[in-house]
């Protein structure tokens, strides 16, 4: 994808809003290349070879053209002026929804390489920019383009000597510009990452000002926001040193056309080759000339960078989609719900291998504990199911089906997900909970956050269920984050549930009670209960202990308590019910 590329997608469904403008274009390049001129002769030739009333009388026939052309220009004005404002909006509309809707087919592991910050410049960057982009092709590139060509042809049958002499000054000035654009967009590009950079910058340090505040780090970012300032400050350096020599290479070269113009005109007047009507119809000519090269010289730097900010902001979220659907994929369809691992190895990074040859069948409605140290591979397992990883080499199957043969809408609308930290949008409670059943009925959302318990503190905030709860929840505390996470996942009901330490930031007693609810909705469901809480997972039917990417232990709770084993040394390593850290 590129910028061109990009851009005609954006516009191809908007075409019908093109048609004002380019109409505008090419009456406005007749207008004052060819029309507006002719008639300033017609005029002063007028005035010049004629007196008295003979004079009026022919000014006066000419006249109610010049006046109707005006009004002409006028409407063809406003014609543009309507399709644009339709344009504009419709086109940036198409945009913000056409990137996000690319942006949510990139993996998890994307996101997790990516300032959030620095995605929502670039996708700024490309709806700001991609009608700017459109707007000065046609109106200042095409326009002027067709406007000279339409001067040099009027001038032509004046004199071919001063068509060839706008000719030959636009060519030079054309390849003054040409010749600079590749270094135009290396500098512009070089620019525009460094402003995403400085954007980015500082939405992470708002995005986590409470450890700035608390780690009294602000002289810290200060000082590194610095880094990123200095290299702005050279990127834009350097590009408008080098605007400048292009613009003073252009100037000089208008200079010596100009003067070589009025030298011709005063010797051909004086041998009276040219009238009066023909001297102003090329003085003007070659006047809205010069307009239309400078026009397209001034509109260079904004569109350079506008360039340069569009094709780094599509190198990014344009970049390889490493996990697609299959083509013509169909839906998941889970019967019972059983999973298995066949002989599946996943390298992280490409290069760290995290499972190897790693084999399992959990049955349907089997309840599995998974058990281990921090980075022993628990929270991979359950993401590779969720296929926000593909593996390496082999294949992870729900009822025979191999999750890479499925779309992944359909595979992620079969699995209930609850993780330890929960992450609620900046809506209302009630949007949150019914997040998990769109179609839900107030009733169902009241419903599921009474089995979590969460229903009477809910109703205790000023709007109770329309309480938003701010940026990933805020406003909420660590467990009633937690609660609305949990009873979004219950309203969904799906056949599998994956819970990833889902209650570690509830109390004790709240603990009891989810535990007690979760026993309500598990059965049935195929469940994988990720905990560092072992007491959590006495009632598992299975419980699975991992390291280093393999499971070494396999058994019920009563099973390993009894074996030599990882399991038993964090079972009687515990303080207060949670494994200690080696």
């Amino acid at each position: 994808m590129n910028v061109l590329k990009f851009t005609w997608k954006s516009v191809s469904p908007l075409k019908v809003y093109m048609l004002g403008p380019l109409l505008m274009m090419a009456f406005y390049a007749i207008y004052g290349g060819y029309l507006k001129p002719y008639l300033l002769k017609m005029l002063i030739d007028t005035a010049a070879t004629n007196t008295g009333e003979v004079a009026v009388t022919k000014l006066w026939q000419i006249a109610p053209y010049f006046i109707a052309l005006l009004f002409l220009f006028e409407i063809a004005c406003q014609l543009y002026d309507w399709c644009d404002m339709r344009f504009k909006p419709a086109i940036s509309n198409r945009i913000a929804k056409m990137l996000v809707d690319h942006l949510l087919l990139h993996d998890y592991r994307f996101f997790q390489s990516q300032m959030t910050g620095n995605l929502t410049a670039k996708i700024n960057d490309l709806v700001r920019y991609a009608p700017d982009i459109i707007k000065t092709i046609i109106d200042n590139y095409l326009t002027n383009i067709l406007s000279i060509l339409v001067a040099v042809v009027t001038l032509w049958h004046v004199n071919a000597l001063f068509g060839i002499g706008v000719l030959i000054w636009t060519v030079v000035f054309l390849v003054i510009s040409i010749g600079s654009i590749t270094k135009f967009e290396y500098l512009a590009n070089n620019r525009a990452e460094a402003s995403a950079r400085i954007i980015g910058t500082i939405i992470d340090i708002f995005s986590n000002v409470i450890n700035v505040k608390l780690f009294a780090r602000k002289a810290f970012e200060l000082t590194r926001m610095d880094i990123f300032l200095k290299n702005y400050y050279v990127a834009s350096i350097a590009q408008r040193w080098f605007l400048l020599k292009v613009y003073s290479a252009q100037g000089l070269s208008y200079a010596v056309y100009q003067t070589a113009c009025i030298i011709l005109l005063i010797k051909l007047f004086g041998e009276g080759k040219v009238t009066p009507g023909d001297f102003g119809l090329i003085i003007m000519t070659n006047l809205y000339v010069v307009d239309c090269i400078w026009d397209m010289s001034d509109k260079m730097r904004s569109f350079s960078e506008q360039w340069g900010a569009m094709d780094q902001a599509i190198k990014t979220l344009y970049s390889p989609i490493r996990i697609n659907d299959a083509p013509n994929a169909p839906a998941l369809i889970i019967s019972k719900g059983a999973i298995e691992f066949d002989h599946v190895e996943f390298k992280y990074n490409g290069n760290n291998l995290l499972f190897n040859q790693t084999s399992i069948i959990i049955p349907a409605g089997q309840k599995v504990g998974l058990v281990g140290y921090s980075g022993s591979g628990k929270s991979t397992f359950v993401n590779l199911i969720l296929r926000l990883f593909d593996v390496s080499a082999g294949k992870i199957m729900i009822d025979g089906q191999d999750i890479r043969d499925v779309t992944q809408t359909s595979l992620h609308s079969s699995i209930g997900t609850i993780s330890q930290d929960p992450s609620l949008f900046h809506r209302s409670i009630m949007e949150n909970i019914r997040y998990g059943k769109l179609n839900a009925t107030d009733e169902e959302v009241i419903e599921a956050a009474k089995k979590i318990h969460a229903h009477d503190f809910i109703i205790s905030l000023p709007d109770g269920y329309n309480a938003l709860v701010g940026e990933r929840g805020t406003k909420l505390s660590g467990g009633q984050r937690q609660r609305i996470s949990i009873a979004r996942a219950i309203l969904k009901n799906a056949p599998v549930l994956i819970l990833d330490e889902a209650t570690s930031q509830l109390d004790t007693e709240t603990e009891r009670i989810i535990q007690e609810a979760f026993k309500e909705i598990m059965p049935g469901k195929t469940a994988m209960v990720i905990a560092h809480r072992l007491s959590t997972l006495l009632y598992m039917d299975r419980i699975l202990v991992f390291d280093q990417g393999k499971i070494i232990q396999d058994g019920t709770h009563e099973q390993l308590i009894t074996q030599e084993g990882l399991y038993k040394r964090l079972w009687t390593s515990q303080v207060c019910g949670f494994i200690l850290q080696e």
